[in-house]
């Protein structure tokens, strides 16, 4: 996920590939996300 981060925020990089990482980012951010609810709904299912 940084990677594409650094991609993205690189001057030196096409409009392309910078779009392209961001676009990657994004995507990372929310599996990222859906793996930390996922994560809690173990976490509460095994309280019970």
């Amino acid at each position: 996920m940084d990677a594409n981060k650094g991609v993205a925020k690189n001057s030196d990089a096409s409009l392309t590939s910078r779009a392209s990482a961001a676009k990657d980012a994004v995507v990372d951010k929310k599996d990222e996300k859906s793996h930390d609810v996922k994560a809690d709904v173990q976490k509460e299912s095994a309280k019970n």
